[in-house]
């Protein structure tokens, strides 16, 4: 099994603009589909919520 406690070095397909939209599309409908099913920016709402940020604000 990978060792997920560390991130990888490895350039992501994602990071490589020359790659055409019919590459690059079905891997971002992938991950947008990952990311509603685990509730991927849940997390972080939740935390902007807590410490008061709202819509219109900045964080900087």
């Amino acid at each position: 099994m990978p060792d997920f406690s560390k991130r990888g070095t490895e350039a992501e397909m994602m990071d490589d603009f020359s790659l055409g939209h019919t590459i690059i599309d079905p891997i971002m409908d992938e991950l947008e589909a990952v990311n509603k099913l685990l509730g991927g920016y849940r997390v972080f709402l939740n935390a902007f919520k807590k410490i008061g940020i709202r819509d219109g604000m900045t964080i900087s």
